[in-house]
């Protein structure tokens, strides 16, 4: 078994196991969050958005509000 990782976005951290996606923590997939004043600097590409959807598990952090992005 072959356990990989890769950080996209702003802070997510997607983890794989045999190139499949199994946890990804700190998801934000698009748009911005409080009232539009953040933003993502580094936006997902394709292939990203693909893994991130993939993955079993999401986490996030508990010291900062969560941001749900409505997936379309």
């Amino acid at each position: 078994m072959t356990t990989t990782f890769e950080t996209m976005g702003n802070a997510t951290v997607a983890i794989y196991q045999n190139g499949k996606g199994v946890i990804a923590t700190d998801p934000w997939l698009t748009g911005t969050a409080y009232f539009g004043s953040w933003a993502l600097e580094r936006p997902l590409n394709e292939r990203q958005m693909s893994a991130l959807l993939a993955c079993l598990i999401f986490g996030s952090r508990t010291d900062i509000p969560i941001i749900f992005t409505p997936i379309q």
